[in-house]
C-alpha cells in the first residue's frame, strides 16, 4: 500500500503543471551544456554568409547627371518671336519623356554596336595566392551549374537563348536607373556593371547617342510645314468666327446687351407702375359708377315745378250738411226730447260730420306744373363723364399691356441673342487660342531647330560619368554584421529546441520532481 501510494504521489506531482523558476545558475547551466551548438551555429551561419558574400559578383556604379532646361530660358528669343511667350522652365510631362528616351532598347542598342559586343564578354582574371584560387574556382564551378541550369530552361523552352548583341542591351537596360532628382530639373543616370571602366565608358557613349537621338527627334522634317497648314486652317477658323460675331451683332443691334438689358427692364417697370395706377383708377370709376347707378335708379324723373290751391268743396258741403243736422235738431226739440231716439240718431249724424269736417283740408291743388329732376341730371352728367373717362382708361390699359408685352418679348429676343452671342464669342475665343497656341508651337520649333542645327542643346551635363571606388554591391560590411547577429539568435534559438525536447534530469529539483524523493546533495 505504501509503494502503491508513493506511486500515486509521483504521479500526481508529474501531471501537475510545473512552475519553473529560471535562476543565475540554470542560465549558466544552460550555457554551459549548449555553448558548442551556439558556437558551431553561429560560426556556420557566419561562414556560410561569407562564403556567399564570395562567389557574389561584385556591381559597381557609374553616375551621371543631366540638367534639362525646357526653353531656352537663357536665349534671348528673335524679335519676331517676342510677341509670342515662350515657355520657361520644366513642364510636369517633360523629364520623363526625356527619361523615356534614355531607356530606349534602339539608344541602348546604338551604344552596344559603337561599343561591340565582345567588350561585354566576361573575361574573368586569375588572381594570386591560395584563398584567390580558391574562391576563383568555386566561381567557376557556380557559374558552371548556372550555365547548365540555363541549358536546361533552353531545352525546356522555358527561356529564350540570346546572343551576345541582345545579352549587352538586356543587361544594360537590366541594370540602367535613369530618375529625375526630387524637386528639380536633373536627371540621374546610374549604371551597375561588374568592370567599373566598362560601365563608366557604357554611361558616356548613352550620353552621347542620347543627345544624338534627341536632336533628331526634334529635328523631325515636316513640323514646319504642318505648322503652317494647321495654322492657316485655324486663321480661316477665327476669321469665320470672327465675321459671325458681327454679323449676329448686326443683325440683333447688339451694342452692350448688359445696358440694353438695363434700360429695358427700366422701361418695364415704368409700365407695371403706369398699368397698376390706371387699373387702380379704373377700378375706382367702375365702383363709382355703380354707387352712382344704384342712386339714380332711387331718384324720380320728374319734380313739381309751381301749383295753386282752391277752397274745398267738400269741407263747404259738410259744413251745410252739419248746419241743416243742427236745424232740424232744434225744430225736432220742440217735438222730442234730448235723450229720444229720434234726437239721438241726429246728434250722432252730427258728430260724424264734424269729424269728417275736421279731417278734411281747408284748401286743395288746383292746378299743378311738374319739370326734370336736377340732381338726378347732375348725377347722369357725372355718370356720363366717369363713362367716358372710364373708356379712355381701358384704352389706355390696353395699350400699356401691349407695349408691355413687346418689351417683354424684345428682352426675351434679347436674351437669346445674347446667349447665342455668348457662344459664338467661345467659340471665336477657343479658334483664338487654338491659333495662337500652333502660332506658338511653330515659332517654338523654329528656334528649336535652329539651336540644334546650331548645336547648341537645351540639355546640359552637370556630371560626367563617374565610377565609385567602392563597389556598390553587395554591401558586404553591412550583411556581415547582419550575420554576426543572425548567427547568434539562431544558435540560441536550436539551443533553446533542443533544451525543449530533452527529456533527461539534470538537476535535484527535476528529480525531487519524477521521483517525489527528497533530494538530500549533489555531486558536483
Amino acid at each position: 500500500m505504501d509503494e502503491q501510494s508513493a506511486l500515486a504521489k509521483r504521479a500526481a506531482n508529474l501531471a501537475q503543471p510545473v512552475r519553473m523558476e529560471i535562476r543565475g545558475e540554470d542560465v549558466v547551466r544552460f550555457l554551459r551544456r549548449y555553448v558548442l551548438v551556439i558556437l558551431g551555429v553561429f560560426v556556420l551561419t557566419v561562414a556560410g554568409t561569407y562564403t556567399v558574400l564570395s562567389l557574389m559578383t561584385e556591381l559597381y556604379e557609374a553616375e551621371a547627371a543631366l540638367l534639362v532646361k525646357i526653353g531656352r530660358e537663357n536665349l534671348d528669343p528673335s524679335a519676331a518671336s517676342r510677341n509670342l511667350p515662350l515657355t520657361s522652365g520644366v513642364r510636369r510631362e517633360d523629364l520623363p519623356s526625356e527619361i523615356s528616351i534614355l531607356h530606349a532598347p534602339e539608344l541602348v542598342a546604338k551604344v552596344v554596336d559603337s561599343i561591340g559586343p565582345e567588350a561585354f564578354r566576361p573575361k574573368p582574371v586569375v588572381p594570386v595566392g591560395f584563398i584567390g584560387h580558391t574562391k576563383y574556382y568555386v566561381k567557376q564551378a557556380a557559374r558552371g551549374i548556372k550555365k547548365q541550369y540555363q541549358e536546361a530552361l533552353y531545352a525546356l523552352d522555358l527561356a529564350k537563348r540570346l546572343d551576345d548583341r541582345q545579352t549587352a542591351i538586356q543587361g544594360i537596360l537590366d541594370n540602367l536607373v535613369a530618375e529625375p532628382v526630387k524637386d528639380s530639373d536633373v536627371i540621374a543616370i546610374r549604371l551597375r556593371y561588374a568592370d567599373p571602366l566598362l560601365a563608366q565608358r557604357v554611361e558616356a557613349r548613352l550620353i552621347q547617342e542620347y543627345m544624338a537621338l534627341r536632336t533628331e527627334i526634334r529635328g523631325a522634317p515636316g513640323v514646319e510645314k504642318y505648322f503652317d497648314v494647321k495654322a492657316e486652317v485655324l486663321q480661316k477658323d477665327l476669321l469665320k468666327a470672327e465675321a459671325e460675331k458681327a454679323s449676329w451683332k448686326d443683325r440683333f443691334n447688339l451694342v452692350s446687351a448688359g445696358e440694353q438689358k438695363s434700360l429695358m427692364v427700366k422701361a418695364v417697370r415704368e409700365l407695371l407702375s403706369h398699368l397698376n395706377a390706371t387699373r387702380s383708377e379704373i377700378a375706382s370709376l367702375e365702383s363709382q359708377l355703380k354707387l352712382s347707378e344704384n342712386v339714380l335708379a332711387s331718384m324720380p324723373v320728374y319734380v313739381k315745378g309751381s301749383q295753386q290751391e282752391t277752397p274745398n268743396p267738400t269741407l263747404e258741403s259738410l259744413k251745410q250738411q252739419v248746419a241743416s243736422r243742427e236745424t232740424e235738431r232744434a225744430r225736432l226739440l220742440s217735438k222730442f226730447k234730448e235723450d229720444s231716439e229720434t234726437v239721438t240718431t241726429l246728434d250722432r249724424e252730427i258728430e260724424r260730420f264734424r269729424t269728417l269736417l275736421e279731417k278734411e283740408a281747408k284748401t286743395q291743388i288746383g292746378s299743378v306744373t311738374s319739370q326734370l329732376n336736377p340732381s338726378r341730371q347732375i348725377i347722369e352728367q357725372q355718370l356720363d363723364q366717369n363713362r367716358i373717362r372710364l373708356v379712355g382708361l381701358k384704352v389706355l390699359e390696353r395699350k400699356d399691356e401691349e407695349q408691355l408685352n413687346a418689351i417683354s418679348r424684345e428682352v426675351k429676343s434679347l436674351d437669346a441673342a445674347d446667349m447665342r452671342l455668348g457662344d459664338i464669342e467661345r467659340n471665336r475665343t477657343l479658334a483664338e487660342q487654338d491659333y495662337f497656341a500652333v502660332m506658338k508651337r511653330k515659332t517654338d520649333s523654329v528656334i528649336s531647330n535652329e539651336l540644334d542645327n546650331h548645336r547648341i542643346s537645351n540639355i546640359s551635363i552637370v556630371m560626367e560619368p563617374s565610377i565609385r571606388p567602392q563597389p556598390v554591391y553587395p554591401r558586404k560590411l553591412l550583411i556581415m554584421m547582419i550575420s554576426l547577429g543572425a548567427g547568434l539568435l539562431l544558435g540560441l534559438g536550436i539551443a533553446l529546441l533542443l533544451n525543449h525536447f530533452d527529456d533527461s534530469a539534470t538537476t535535484a529539483a527535476q528529480i525531487e520532481l519524477a521521483t517525489g524523493v527528497p533530494c538530500l546533495g549533489e555531486v558536483g
